[in-house]
């Protein structure tokens, strides 16, 4: 009788992994989705990064990087993606 119990003890365990993953994903795009709204208000990029900035968590989860990544990253990439002045404008 021990195998059934171990079904059991699986079928459980899976339960609520898929009930906590739901739930995850559910704040998640909730989150999202308000940020999205907001967008009118705050703007697209700059006041948006601001709040985040303050919030850690929310930062990584919207930009899928942290503060510290980012700011490292942005004097690498900068100068490449920098707008020019050409005549083509």
């Amino acid at each position: 009788m021990a195998d059934g119990d171990d079904y059991c003890d699986l079928a459980v365990a899976y339960w609520y992994f898929q009930e906590t993953e739901t739930k995850r994903k559910t704040q998640e795009s909730r989150f999202l989705a308000d940020m999205i709204n907001r967008r009118d208000e705050l703007g697209e990029y700059h006041r948006l990064r601001h709040e985040l900035h303050h919030d850690p968590e929310r930062f990584q989860r919207y930009f899928r990087m942290s503060t510290s990544q980012l700011l490292f990253l942005i004097p690498l990439i900068g100068p490449e993606i920098a707008k020019l002045d050409t005549n083509w404008r």
